[in-house]
């Protein structure tokens, strides 16, 4: 197994062996719904974050909460590594960048734009890890816990008790 060396390989690491192991209750869409998927993330962070303003009023109930900034960064990872695919090999350096919330929307859709292009082959993919590092460096996020925790979410909202049973079972058996 190789040695994992940033953020971006630890999460996705974590991320495609839990789709491995919940592809029945969690499927994996497909490169194009992923990426998707990461910029409607990206559009909840940038909601979630004006919400903290308390000049203005918003047409919903929702509470403002820091935390939902945080969570939708873990969201914003989790479907990039996503994308990028289980085979693809993460390589990309530890980005020395501090991105702000808005830097890293305008990566989300550029990686977006980029994979639709036949010139971009596999520079989104490199592009998109690199994000997901940039996100790892974002304030108070301590993203591989977080996207741990949103995986954890997910089970418990999409995976039958006794798949988790079974999952229990697995694991003690693995130990003992």
């Amino acid at each position: 197994m190789p040695t994992v060396r940033n953020p971006a390989q630890m999460i996705h690491r974590l991320v495609w062996n839990f789709r491995h192991e919940h592809s029945a209750h969690w499927p994996t869409p497909s490169v194009k719904d992923a990426l998707r998927f990461a910029y409607t993330e990206a559009g909840e962070m940038l909601d979630a974050q004006i919400r903290l303003n308390p000049t203005y009023k918003r047409n919903s109930f929702e509470t403002p909460n820091p935390e939902k900034v945080l969570n939708e960064l873990a969201d914003v990872a989790i479907m990039l590594v996503t994308a990028v695919g289980q085979e693809y090999n993460v390589i990309a350096g530890v980005s020395a960048i501090d991105a702000d919330l808005d830097v890293i929307a305008r990566w989300v859709s550029k990686v977006w734009d980029t994979q639709s292009r036949p010139s971009g082959k596999d520079q989104w993919r490199s592009d998109a890890c690199f994000l997901v590092n940039a996100i790892s460096r974002y304030p108070d996020v301590n993203l591989i816990d977080r996207v741990q925790a949103r995986l954890d979410r997910i089970k418990a909202k999409h995976v039958p008790a006794q798949d988790m049973i079974q999952d229990v079972g697995a694991e003690v058996a693995l130990v003992g």
